[in-house]
């Protein structure tokens, strides 16, 4: 038997994982994992988009749903160390009342700024 036939069983969290998803069998393929995950990505991009006025901002040029394919991933922009120090407060997506916590993150090893995380 060569190598390539080898039949490797589903474990218990292929199948959890494909009820999860909103699979109706419980076969996880590779394609259904990728369309999960671009549909959670696009949520959280119009989440971000209509709550954080930083994402406002920097997504407004892109289509609603801006990735046809999770290849394209790099089309998004990246948040920048200077983002999180300089405008902390326009990365918001809650009023302030419903943040429970904050952390600041000092950055090793440079003179940077420290950052801030708002944890609900």
């Amino acid at each position: 038997m060569s190598a390539c036939a080898i039949q490797i069983a589903p474990t218990p969290l292929e199948g959890w994982i494909a009820k999860r998803i909103g699979l109706s069998q419980p076969a996880l393929t590779r394609e259904a994992l990728e369309q999960f995950q671009l549909k959670a990505l696009h949520e959280t991009v119009a989440w971000a988009r209509s709550h954080s006025s930083h994402y406002a901002r920097r997504l407004a040029n892109l289509p609603h749903d801006p990735l046809p394919s999770l290849r394209e991933i790099s089309r998004l922009p990246l948040t920048t160390p200077e983002d999180l120090t300089d405008n902390a407060h326009e990365f918001l997506c809650v009023p302030q009342d419903e943040i429970s916590r904050i952390v600041t993150l000092r950055s090793s090893g440079t003179g940077g700024a420290a950052g801030r995380a708002s944890l609900t």
